[in-house]
């Protein structure tokens, strides 16, 4: 049988016309299908909402319908991100709340087909910065994890992993936009460990909102473990931590897009490092943004470092219950609380480089983003009795540092210029 002709479908009703938009399977075959018919385009108008939800929906892998509606609201200002410091009514607590309404009812949002067109665009990024994951996550700007590039030859990504990724690259997006105004300064006559306790205070109270309200604490390990890769890429392991805390917060904060802008640029070392090189310089002229203190394991006994609870006692982000997940966060919360001592002060003090040690081992591995068979492989690389290994560094002990001593970064700079000059 025949294609129809242009006039066929000039001709047929207005019903077949939303049959025929409703069964396209990308958001640009639905924009060049109204550019190309006036009839079509017509039909389309008093139904463009759901018309333009069903298409997004076709195209858009459904783990992350929820995922991509909240980014999108908070992109497009819907969602009114906060302060640090914000007041109840335009705070954390508030737009938790409201992210949580949309998530509780993302089976019934529609959106426009601006919105959509944005979230269809966000979504082929996103879906890069996956894929890049996914193949080169072992690698750094300068150095190669072959641990995990190991465990991932002789145990392929399975199909749940592949799928966790790229819903982590959404949760990165969403904790971007939420932090993006978050940015720490003093204010007037206040000292300088004033400052500091009240900042260390405030991201606190910000990480329990978001792992009590917003989402498990195994997705917010996975975000940690997503912007770490981020990092990884852009600056490598071996420039100054302190440099790096002070710029990288301000940049992370621009979300799936500039890491795409920035990661497409990877195979052009002169052009990235150009590119980066203007974001850091940027960042330097703004406030120190809390981004990167937000996001990580914190100090002490913030969110993290306790005893696994059951499944059922965790608020998931996603709409699937991920068993797998779970299984794996609660495996590292055991380790963690046991080499934290389990709430005794003196075993703390004792352990504490132990726990430090396994901690930024494990961020290397981006170890809640893996199904819980690949745990053998994570504990025989982080807990053996190997030679010392590259890590990271904890982004809060040395983001707390910045806020009590902010020229740390001036000399970690410093350092970091002398050190291009020699090579």
């Amino acid at each position: 049988m025949s294609l129809p002709s242009a006039l066929n479908l000039v001709t047929v009703g207005d019903d077949i016309h939303r049959l025929i938009l409703d069964k396209l399977p990308t958001v640009s075959s639905l924009v060049n299908t109204l550019e190309a018919s006036a009839a079509i385009r017509r039909s389309f108008e008093p139904y463009s909402r759901s018309i333009a939800t069903r298409v997004i929906e076709n195209e858009l892998p459904p783990c992350i319908w929820r995922h991509a509606v909240v980014c999108q609201m908070l992109a497009n200002g819907t969602i009114r991100t906060p302060t640090l410091d914000g007041t109840w009514e335009f705070g954390i607590e508030s737009c938790i709340q409201k992210i949580r309404r949309v998530t509780d009812a993302a089976s019934q949002q529609t959106v426009s087909l601006d919105d959509a067109v944005a979230m269809s665009e966000f979504g082929i990024k996103a879906m890069y910065l996956a894929v890049q994951f996914a193949g080169g996550c072992f690698r750094g700007k300068d150095h190669v994890h072959q641990p995990l590039e190991e465990s991932l030859s002789s145990t392929p990504m399975s199909a749940q992993e592949a799928g966790r990724i790229l819903q982590s690259v959404y949760l990165f997006d969403m904790l971007a936009s939420l932090c993006k105004n978050m940015t720490m300064e003093k204010k007037r006559g206040e000292s300088t460990t004033r400052f500091a306790r009240r900042c260390t205070k405030r991201v606190r109270h910000i990480q329990r909102c978001i792992v009590r309200e917003m989402m498990s604490p195994w997705e917010f390990y996975q975000v940690i473990g997503m912007q770490a890769f981020f990092r990884r890429v852009v600056h490598g392991l071996g420039c100054s931590p302190s440099y790096m805390e002070r710029v990288m917060p301000g940049i992370l904060v621009g979300g799936v897009r500039l890491m795409h802008d920035i990661l497409e640029k990877q195979h052009e070392p002169e052009k990235m490092h150009a590119f980066v090189g203007r974001l850091q310089e940027e960042a330097l002229g703004r406030p120190t943004n809390a981004f990167g203190l937000i996001v990580s394991r914190g100090e002490s006994w913030t969110w993290t470092r306790t005893k696994g609870r059951s499944l059922n006692e965790y608020r998931q982000l996603g709409r699937w219950w991920d068993v797998e997940g779970w299984k794996t966060w609660k495996l590292l919360e055991d380790v963690q609380d046991r080499l934290s001592g389990s709430g005794d002060e003196v075993m703390q003090a004792v352990l504490s480089d132990n726990l430090a040690d396994f901690e930024n081992r494990t961020d290397l591995w981006s170890v809640a983003l893996w199904d819980s068979t690949r745990w053998g492989d994570v504990v025989r690389h982080c807990l053996g009795d190997s030679p010392p290994r590259l890590s990271h560094w904890s982004a809060a002990d040395v983001g707390i540092g910045l806020l009590y001593n902010p020229r740390l970064a001036t000399m970690g700079r410093e350092w970091m210029v002398r050190r291009e000059r020699a090579l």
